[in-house]
């Protein structure tokens, strides 16, 4: 049985949930950010498919959500070589402090931040540690880019465990991380307008061969949109999809 978007949202935070999101609230910023960044993701959906092969079969390993892979396209556009201007570097931008606890060697000689399948299971390590502590995939993913205490702080400011209560809190970076995450995976993973809702299988993108930009950017703008990843209770995730609810009651 696939639940609503209000209800998801509804839920409390006890109730075995990890995405949720309100797609009319959404869908204004996913709409600007595709439009003003359409060329660089479509660059990086053409050299994608070697990294998505390494990245999923870790995120696998380490049963955790197929999705997650658009984190490293936010972080680095999939680049190994991508250096930021604080020091973090490679596919998931690790500091070097953090890369070094997660089992990396960081040095002159060598850096194995740059080496994808290296990078990509310590970025596994750290993400599944971060949903140890947080039980909310959204909130990993500001958690990922600000460290822990700001969201800490965030929840015992907001006394919620719910993303969209607490962003406010968030510095703006952080805010604006999750909300590039949604965007990016919707971008990825959405064609074409559909009767129904459709699930994307984990690992597998929806490439939108023959549909333009128009008709891709008409099909976001008219659609709601509810993203969320259901816990099992045995293995910790038991699926995880992106819906268009256009014939759903929200």
């Amino acid at each position: 049985m696939v639940r609503s978007a209000r209800a998801l949202l509804n839920m409390s935070a006890n109730e075995d949930v990890a995405f949720a999101m309100p797609g009319k609230l959404f869908m204004p910023f996913a709409d600007a950010y595709i439009r003003s960044n359409d060329e660089s993701l479509a660059a990086v959906r053409q050299r994608s498919r070697r990294p998505f092969v390494i990245i999923d079969s870790i995120l696998t390993q380490y049963d955790l959500p197929a999705e997650l892979r658009y984190l490293a396209v936010i972080e680095s556009d999939l680049l190994p070589s991508a250096t930021s201007r604080v020091g973090a570097k490679g596919p998931w931008q690790l500091m070097s402090g953090t890369a070094r606890d997660l089992g990396l060697k960081v040095s002159r000689r060598m850096d194995e931040r740059t080496n994808y399948y290296k990078s990509t299971k310590a970025a596994a390590l750290y993400l599944r540690d971060l949903h140890n502590q947080f039980k909310d995939w959204l909130l990993v993913l500001a958690a990922y880019n600000a460290g822990p205490l700001p969201v800490l702080r965030a929840i015992h400011r907001s006394h919620s465990r719910n993303f969209w209560v607490l962003q406010r809190y968030l510095p703006a970076e952080s805010r604006q991380h999750v909300k590039r995450f949604l965007a990016t995976a919707y971008y990825f993973n959405v064609g074409e307008p559909v009767d129904d809702p459709m699930c994307i299988r984990p690992g597998i993108d929806n490439q939108n061969i023959g549909l333009s930009q128009e008709g891709y950017l008409s099909s976001i703008q008219s659609t709601e949109l509810s993203v969320f990843c259901s816990l099992s209770s045995h293995s910790g995730l038991a699926g995880s999809f992106i819906q268009r609810p256009s014939t759903m009651n929200l």
